[in-house]
């Protein structure tokens, strides 16, 4: 099985949405879409193969499992995903289709997934570039740039988030590329275009708050829910940290190596470095330090494009990424023996991934 790469370029036209210029494989990461209620021992994690097909693998109970088959009434014609974080069905996510639309799927009861085209019900046009899924009032959204780099919201206006409803995002200070990171409470970072240094909007509130001094940020970030630190890629392939004392180099403090793709995480930050090694930074909850390490498990293949985080129940790191033979691997670690370090499973030759 190979994945979708999408090649990312830098538009120069004013009316073809800015992208960002980090990674040159978006579509070969896959994503974390979050856990239900019911049953918090697990996660799932889904992506999109080469031929537009959504595909996902669960981690339950310690073990992985396959779940194509529950996932086999979506369409077929995916090009990204964007799960959708803080909303009341957690397991959610919207998907970018290769004509643009825009296609809301969660998890019933039976645990089978469905689809609706929100985009037809909203009216809208098609959609270029990244996707970024939110909640907003515990609602279902959907951020993403518009026709000349307008920021826009799609959002769910009932309960049942059958009704969509797409407009601009009004007060927002424009955006300068598609790199839109956001959070579980409903807050979006992206870029502003006067000098690419980080905007926070709470779309809840429409408040703004913005970080003149901090570096561009020209990639995905991530945020630390515990501490509320967001963490980007900047120019020179460093790290930028904003915390409440300010902005500061994390390349610099964790001695960490240059970063070749997105971030993903919380708690830690994982990344593809220059090269195609993992890497992982962490901070010490009781001295604040930021360490780096190099997470390597024997049998393991380098990455391409950018891993993701996971950590269940606090028991157990996951790191999902995918290497150069198209496949999805996972290295696990136990938290309660780190000296025994990572162990590596191949998901799509083990866990029955076509």
């Amino acid at each position: 099985m190979s994945l979708v790469a999408l090649v990312l370029v830098a538009a120069c036209d004013p009316h073809v949405t800015p992208r960002a210029v980090v990674d040159p494989t978006e579509a070969l990461r896959p994503y974390v879409v979050g856990h239900t209620d019911a049953d918090p021992g697990s996660y799932t994690v889904v992506y999109v193969d080469a031929d537009g097909v959504v595909r996902g693998f669960q981690h339950h109970l310690g073990e992985w499992h396959y779940i194509d088959g529950d996932m086999a009434g979506l369409p077929s014609n995916a090009e990204a995903v964007a799960p959708i974080a803080g909303a009341p069905e957690l397991m959610s996510l919207a998907v970018r289709m290769s004509d643009g639309s825009i296609q809301y799927v969660r998890e019933t009861s039976s645990g089978s997934w469905r689809a609706v085209d929100v985009g037809a019900t909203a009216r809208m046009r098609a959609v270029e570039g990244r996707i970024a899924g939110l909640a907003v009032d515990e609602r279902p959204a959907v951020a993403y740039l518009g026709f000349g780099g307008e920021l826009r919201l799609l959002r769910a206006t009932g309960p049942t988030a059958t009704i969509w409803v797409d407009a601009p995002v009004v007060g927002a200070p424009p955006p300068s590329s598609d790199a839109l990171t956001t959070t579980g409470s409903g807050d979006l970072f992206y870029p502003a275009a006067t000098a690419g240094s980080p905007v926070r909007l709470r779309l809840a509130t429409g408040a703004i708050g913005s970080y003149p001094d901090a570096p561009p940020m020209i990639g995905l970030g991530t945020i630390d829910p515990a501490t509320d630190v967001l963490i980007y890629p900047t120019t020179g392939r460093r790290l930028a940290l904003i915390d409440a004392t300010g902005a500061h180099d994390l390349t610099k403090l964790a001695k960490a190596p240059l970063v070749d793709s997105d971030l993903a995480g919380g708690a830690a930050v994982v990344y593809r470095a220059v090269g195609g090694a993992l890497a992982m930074i962490e901070r010490d909850p009781d001295t604040g330090a930021w360490t780096y390490a190099a997470p390597t498990a024997e049998g393991a293949p380098p990455a391409v494009g950018t891993p993701i985080y996971l950590s269940w129940q606090g028991s157990v790191d996951d790191i999902v990424y995918v290497s150069t033979d198209g496949h999805v691997h996972a290295i696990e670690r136990m938290l309660a023996n780190r000296a025994a370090g990572w162990s590596h499973i191949d998901l799509t030759a083990t866990v029955t991934a076509p």
